[in-house]
């Protein structure tokens, strides 16, 4: 290990530091920390060292240790910019947004023109959800730094989200041309031309991506989304070493599996594709296993506070838009529902809010007791303010709408409190064979908050729960209140149940409902190449295809919950 004489400390202790950064550089992480160390040893609080070490330990994974060494080096040397931006990628890694955000403003307030601590807001900003925010931080670092790649892409990301698909792919486009080498370019610029339908480009985008990293799971999993696969080629061959290689983890592992299961249905191989299905979800399983007595302790709750009791309906001052709730399970038919009423010039579509689940937990927070039996100790005034709250993001769309749609499936745990909320909201209901739905919501690759999907006995008793809850509140809010729409019957006769949608609606008949294929608004659910297409047929009695192997699912299908 290095020591040192006093004499010459000024050059030993830089050549320290320059031994450390080069390390550092290197990925020697060991050889970097004997280096800071010694120069530490001899001068506790220099700064550069206190901050290298704790970039070091960030890289190590030591996000506890890195906050901690930070946090000891602005403490000694407080108008220290770099340090404050250390600090909000650490906070921002750690999941802390408000802190990470916050040290991005002191790194600017600092000094002005720092691109990155602008980036770094931005990143803060568009996980925090706050879009506008984080589209003019990013913009900020650009008008510093215009060939700021990683800048580029996030801000395009930014504008996909926020519906501006053309931009997007502008600033993807942008991006390429700095960062030609990063496939991650590449799986944006895919996804943002998957939403408006063109899948040809979307394609093309993949493939650029896999040129670069050829096994990378996220680029196989989005270019079995896109396209239909029609021979066992090279790009299924390398999913297929990916899904076997021992190095790749379980959260890669599972998209091979679902683009391999995708892959090999396509090419009605039903036995290989079930199996990639099933392997990728018992994989997502054993990562987020569900728990089948909170659903039942959900039911027994709201039977207890809304079988006698309702909240008073909200007084509606004036013209204001009309709500539409598109409720159901996942793969039910919601997104093609919207996509029908959204084609109507009247009507906004806000896709999949999940602003009202969000607004109903954080309000009744204030209880111990929460959902749903703090809504009796409310007043008016606190059901007003939710209100309020949520049509302030429901109607932040462009455009002189009368109605707006809310599709998020899940929805339809509140319909109690919808309407008390919204007395003129429209509710649609969503229906599909139970063996279509659940084998559909198998084959998909959902999030975390899906964890009934990993499974089919699981699926099973998720759907048994969802048809207990449908039916608890059309007995106490009135199935005259709900309109309910099958799949199947909307597929089979389009324009008869078009016209009894738009009725209920309270919106006149218009030809474009039934071309709803040609609107191009973004989609971003994974019905979003459907929804492009005229309406088919070949998804129902699907199943069939997978008869042997969901004889589980048949079963739990007839049990009571």
């Amino acid at each position: 290990m290095l020591t040192f004489e006093r004499k010459d400390m000024d050059l030993s202790l830089n050549d320290a530091l320059q031994g450390a950064q080069i390390a550092f550089d290197k990925g020697d992480l060991q050889r970097a920390q004997e280096f800071i160390q010694n120069v530490l040893n001899v001068e506790p609080d220099h700064r550069d060292a206190l901050h290298l070490l704790a970039l070091t330990n960030y890289r190590l994974g030591s996000l506890d240790k890195a906050l901690a060494l930070i946090q000891e080096c602005l403490r000694t040397h407080p108008d220290f910019a770099i340090g404050f931006n250390s600090l909000a990628v650490i906070f921002r890694d750690l999941g802390q947004l408000e802190p990470s955000a916050n040290a991005c403003l002191q790194a600017l307030k600092l000094s002005g023109d720092y691109a990155e601590a602008y980036y770094n807001l931005g990143n803060a900003k568009l996980l925090q959800g706050f879009l506008t925010q984080a589209k003019g931080a990013f913009l900020s670092a650009l008008q510093i730094r215009g060939d700021y790649g990683l800048a580029h892409l996030n801000l395009g990301i930014v504008y996909q989200q926020l519906g501006e698909i053309e931009q997007a792919i502008r600033s993807f486009e942008t991006a390429s041309k700095l960062m030609p080498g990063d496939s991650r370019v590449y799986l944006n610029m895919g996804n943002a031309f998957s939403t408006i339908g063109k899948n040809e480009e979307a394609e093309s985008s993949y493939k650029k991506g896999l040129e670069i990293t050829p096994e990378d799971p996220n680029l196989h999993y989005h270019l079995a989304l896109c396209r239909k696969h029609t021979q066992n080629d090279e790009i299924l061959e390398r999913a297929k070493k990916g899904f076997h290689k021992n190095s790749n983890s379980d959260e890669e592992k599972i998209l091979l599996g679902f683009a391999l299961g995708m892959a090999h249905e396509d090419l009605k191989d039903y036995e290989q594709s079930f199996h990639y299905y099933s392997a990728a979800n018992r994989l997502q399983n054993s990562l987020n296993p569900f728990e089948i007595k909170n659903l039942k302790i959900f039911l027994e709750n709201i039977r207890k506070v809304f079988s006698d009791w309702l909240p008073s309906q909200v007084e509606i001052s004036g013209e204001e838009p009309i709500p539409v709730f598109i409720v159901g399970m996942p793969r039910s038919g919601t997104t093609l529902v919207e996509q029908i009423l959204s084609s109507h010039q009247n009507l906004g579509a806000r896709g999949e809010l999940d602003m009202l689940a969000r607004i109903i937990y954080q309000t009744c927070q204030v209880n111990p007791d929460g959902f749903p039996f703090a809504l009796k100790g409310f007043s008016q005034d606190v059901f007003e303010a939710m209100r309020e709250q949520y049509l302030k993001v429901l109607c932040a769309l462009e455009g002189s709408y009368t109605h707006f749609t809310d599709k998020m499936p899940h929805n339809f745990l509140f319909l109690g409190i919808i309407r008390s909320l919204f007395p003129r909201a429209k509710i649609i209901h969503c229906r599909r064979d139970p063996l279509d739905l659940c084998l559909s919501c198998f084959k998909h690759h959902f999030t975390e908050k899906h964890t009934y999907a990993y499974s089919l006995r699981d699926l099973g008793l998720y759907y048994r729960f969802y048809e207990k809850v449908m039916e608890f509140w059309e007995e106490i809010i009135g199935s005259d209140l709900i309109f309910s729409v099958d799949y199947e019957e909307l597929v089979f006769d389009q324009e008869a149940v078009t016209r009894e949608l738009l009725d209920f609606c309270g919106l006149e008949f218009q030809d474009a409902c039934l071309s709803f294929f040609e609107n191009l608004r973004p989609v971003h659910t994974a019905s979003m190449n459907q929804v492009r297409q005229p309406i088919y047929n070949s998804s129902v009695a699907a199943w069939k295809n997978f008869e042997p192997w969901i004889g589980e699912l048949k079963e739990t299908l007839k049990e009571e919950i």
